[in-house]
C-alpha cells in the first residue's frame, strides 16, 4: 500500500493536537520520521534524571543526524558555596525513578547542627541541590578549583556525561548551540563535556548563544587553553553576561576580555549578527577596539549599562560602528541589559547620540532601535543633557524602521523628528515606534500628512488632549471629545496597515487604548490589524475596555 504524500500528512496534522502525532507513529513511515525529528531536533541538557540519560543513549542509536540544536543548562549542579559533601549511602541506587532527580532525593535536616541527610523517595519541593556523587569540599571563590575525582564521580560521569559526549561526535547537522551556566560549581565532567563540544561541533555551528556569568566565561574556547581556530562558520553570536552574587576580581575581568575578543576573532570572517548584553561589570573599550572590522556584520545589538565605568571612552564604540558602517543594516542600542538589575545610569548615551553618533554614516542602514532616557542625577559630574534628538536621517539615508523608547517626546520634538524624514526626497520610513507626552488630533494629522508611506505605527502616550496645552478636568471628558473630534478626520491616502496605541499607566507596561485605536481605524481605511489586548497583570490592566484578547505582543517595545 502506497503512502499518501508528506504534504498531505502535514496538512492533516495541522488540524490535530500535537500529542496525536505520537499516537499515529506506526501508521506511516513519514509520521515516524516526523516524530523522531520532533523529539531529537532540539536536545536540552538540564537535568540529571534517568529520562535524560535514556535520551542521550537513544541518540547513539542512529538519531544523531536529527540533532539541530543543543542547549546546555546544568542547573542541577550545586551552587557556588562552601559545601561539605556527605558520605555516599550505599543503599541508594544510581537511578531509583524516572521523575526523581539524583540531587533532589535528599535535603538537609531542619536542625542546623545536624548535618545528616534524610531520604525522600518522592520529593516535589526540591531543596538546594547537594552533590550526591562527590566527596570533598567545594570552594566558593574559585569555580575551577575542584576536588580529586572519586569512584563515585567517575561513575556519575559515565552514567550522564559520557553518553552525551559520545553522541556529539556524530551530530554532523548540529548548527545551533546555547550555553547557560550561572552561579553553579564547575565539575570535571562538565569541563570535559565543554571541551568535547568545542572540538566536535564548533566547526559546523552557525549560531552560538552564551548566557553565563563573568566567572563562567573561562569555559568558553580561547587561544590560551589551546582551543584556537574554532567557530569558523559562525554567523550569529549572542552573548549575555548575567549578574552574579559574587564579586569578580580584576584577573577574571581580564580573562573575560580575552575570551570575548577570542570569540570575535574566531568568527571574524563569517559573523553576520552580534548581540551583547551585560551590566556594568568591566570596561569594554578593549573589546570594541580589538573587534575592529567584521566584513560580514549585518546586525549589531548592544544591551549594556552605559556609564563611565562600562564605557569610559565612548569613541571606542564610535570607531567600532564606523569600521562596520558599510555593511551594517540593523543597529540596536539600549542602555540596560536584558535582565532587570539595579544599576546607575548616567546620560552617557544621550551625549553620545547628540555628538559622535551624528557624525556616523551608514548607507545600508535599514533598522535603527535606540532606547534613550531623560534620567539625570544631580550627583553626576556631567551637565544635564538636552532632550533634542539627532537627525537620524543623516546617519542612515535608507532607514525603514525607527524605534525610540523610554523617552516621551513633546509635540515640537515629534514635529522635528517627522520633518527629518519628510524633507528627504526618498521618504521610505515604514515602521515607527515612539512615546509621546500627549496624544491629540494634531499628532495624527502630522503623521498622516508627512509620513504617508508609513505602514506600521506603535505609540504610547501619557495623556489625551484636544490640543497640546489645553487644560482639562476629567480624563473621560477629554477622551470623548477626542473621539468626537476624530470622527471628522479621514486619511484615505495614508497607507497605514498596522496600529498599536498604548496608554502609560505607570506600571511599566503599556495598556492598549482600544477606543483610540477603533476611532483611528475609522479614519484610516487601510488599517488591517490593531492590538486590542493586554498582557499586563496590574489591577488596571486586567480588563482594558472589557477586552483581554490580543493577536500580538503589546509590550513597551518588544526587541
Amino acid at each position: 500500500m502506497h503512502d499518501i504524500p508528506g504534504e498531505l500528512w502535514l496538512e492533516i496534522l495541522a488540524y490535530l493536537p500535537a500529542e496525536y502525532l505520537w499516537k499515529m507513529i506506526g501508521v506511516s513511515r513519514f509520521l515516524f520520521e516526523t516524530a523522531m525529528n520532533q523529539r531529537f531536533n532540539e536536545v536540552t541538557f538540564y537535568a540529571d534524571d534517568k529520562a535524560m540519560t535514556e535520551r542521550f543513549q537513544q541518540l547513539n542509536k542512529g538519531h544523531t543526524h536529527r540533532v539541530l540544536s543543543l542547549i546546555i543548562s546544568p542547573s542541577f549542579l550545586p551552587k557556588m558555596q562552601e559545601i561539605k559533601a556527605p558520605p555516599i549511602l550505599a543503599s541508594t541506587p544510581i537511578f531509583s525513578s524516572k521523575s526523581t532527580s539524583i540531587f533532589s532525593r535528599f535535603k538537609r535536616s531542619k536542625a542546623q547542627h545536624n548535618p545528616r541527610l534524610y531520604l525522600l523517595p518522592r520529593c516535589r519541593i526540591m531543596p538546594r541541590f547537594l552533590p550526591l556523587r562527590y566527596e570533598g569540599n567545594f570552594t566558593k571563590h574559585s569555580s575551577q578549583s575542584i576536588t580529586e575525582e572519586t569512584p563515585h564521580m567517575k561513575q556519575y560521569a559515565r552514567d550522564l556525561f559520557h553518553p552525551l559526549q559520545d553522541a556529539l561526535k556524530s551530530c554532523s547537522n548540529l548548527s545551533e548551540l546555547e550555553v547557560r551556566i550561572h552561579d553553579v560549581e564547575v565539575i570535571t565532567p562538565l569541563i570535559d563535556l565543554m571541551h568535547s563540544v568545542w572540538f566536535s561541533i564548533s566547526s559546523n555551528s552557525q549560531k552560538l548563544v552564551v548566557d553565563v556569568t563573568l566567572d563562567k566565561l573561562s569555559l568558553m574556547p580561547s587561544a590560551s587553553n589551546g582551543q584556537g581556530g574554532l567557530f569558523s562558520n559562525l554567523r550569529t553570536l549572542d552573548i549575555t553576561l548575567a549578574p552574579s552574587r559574587y564579586k569578580m576580581t580584576v584577573q577574571r575581568c581580564i580573562k573575560a576580555q580575552e575570551v570575548l575578543s577570542a570569540l570575535l576573532d574566531y568568527s571574524r570572517n563569517t559573523l553576520q549578527s552580534l548581540s551583547l548584553s551585560t551590566p556594568a561589570l568591566m570596561d569594554f573599550i578593549l573589546i570594541f577596539d580589538r573587534a575592529g572590522h567584521l566584513p560580514e556584520l549585518r546586525e549589531f545589538k548592544l544591551y549594556m549599562t552605559l556609564n563611565e565605568s562600562s564605557l569610559s571612552d565612548s569613541t571606542s564604540l564610535t570607531r567600532f560602528i564606523q569600521a562596520n558602517r558599510d555593511n551594517l543594516e540593523h543597529l540596536t542600542i539600549q542602555p540596560r541589559p536584558r535582565c532587570q538589575i539595579v544599576g546607575a545610569i548616567d546620560p552617557t548615551l544621550m551625549f553620545w547620540l547628540q555628538s559622535e553618533f551624528t557624525g556616523l554614516s551608514m548607507p545600508k542602514m535599514r533598522s535603527l532601535k535606540i532606547s534613550t532616557h531623560s534620567y539625570w542625577s544631580q550627583l553626576s559630574n556631567k551637565p544635564k543633557p538636552s532632550l533634542d534628538l539627532p537627525n537620524f536621517r543623516l546617519v542612515g539615508t535608507h532607514i525603514t524602521t525607527l524605534v525610540l523608547s523610554d523617552i516621551f517626546l513633546s509635540f515640537d520634538a515629534l514635529s522635528r523628528l517627522v520633518e527629518y524624514f519628510a524633507t528627504a526626497h526618498d521618504n521610505r520610513l515604514e515602521n515607527l515606534t515612539f512615546n509621546s507626552l500627549c496624544l491629540s488630533p494634531q499628532h495624527i494629522h502630522l503623521l498622516a500628512q508627512h509620513l504617508s508611506e508609513l505602514q506600521s505605527l506603535t505609540m504610547m502616550f501619557k495623556s489625551i488632549a484636544i490640543c497640546e496645552d489645553r487644560p482639562y478636568n476629567s480624563a473621560v471628558d477629554v477622551l470623548y471629545t477626542f473621539l468626537h473630534t476624530m470622527e471628522g478626520y479621514r486619511f484615505p491616502y495614508w497607507k497605514l496597515r498596522r496600529l498599536e496605541v498604548y496608554s502609560d499607566p505607570g506600571c511599566g507596561r503599556g495598556h492598549p487604548s482600544n477606543d483610540v485605536m477603533y476611532s483611528l481605524r475609522e479614519c484610516v481605511p487601510s488599517i488591517e490589524h490593531i492590538d486590542t489586548g493586554t498582557y499586563c497583570y496590574c489591577n488596571r490592566g486586567k480588563n482594558v475596555n472589557g477586552s483581554n484578547q490580543s493577536n500580538s505582543v503589546p509590550a513597551r517595545t518588544a526587541w
